[in-house]
């Protein structure tokens, strides 16, 4: 198990793996991306490398928490390799977990259905083909870590100008 990065939406926790998190951005402005569709909100730019932005709400199909300030975006940069992709979580607080936790099939947990894509709270136009979180619990609370190197795949597919639309 490692450790995670967690935010809060709509009472739930969400969270990513901290060893792919490279920088978290706070800003005013997601730059407009042209061709953006699904989850793809724009674009900012990290050392002068343009990286895509992802909706984590519009994504997870939950509402967008009302900013504190006008437009205040809190962007997690998530890279592995030459793979990277940032998410937008509004106005949302971070924190981390540190490596305590256990996966909820391992804490009495016994629900053994598989969960679709909308109770996972993942948007079913958007999913990628493999499943793109996992669940653990920490004190009692259950936390969506979320799996983004799909989300590359799937938001490269979106933004490539060497797609066939046929």
């Amino acid at each position: 198990m490692s450790d995670r990065l967690i935010f809060e939406a709509q009472g739930r926790l969400f969270g990513f793996k901290t060893a792919h998190v490279h920088k978290i951005l706070e800003t005013d402005r997601v730059y407009f991306l042209p061709g953006q569709s699904g989850p793809v909100s724009g674009v900012v730019t990290l050392s002068g490398t343009p990286v895509a932005v992802l909706d984590t709400f519009r994504l997870l199909s939950i509402s967008k928490p009302e900013p504190e300030k006008n437009n205040f975006h809190r962007i997690i940069v998530l890279k592995e390799k030459d793979k990277i992709l940032a998410f937008d979580i509004g106005c949302s607080e971070v924190s981390f977990v540190l490596d305590t936790v256990e996966p909820e099939s391992r804490t009495g947990q016994t629900d053994k259905k598989e969960q679709t894509d909308e109770e996972r709270g993942v948007a079913a136009e958007t999913a990628p083909s493999q499943n793109p979180t996992e669940k653990i619990a920490v004190r009692g609370r259950g936390i969506t870590v979320i799996d983004w190197l799909p989300y590359f795949e799937v938001t490269a597919d979106i933004l490539s100008t060497h797609r066939v639309i046929g």
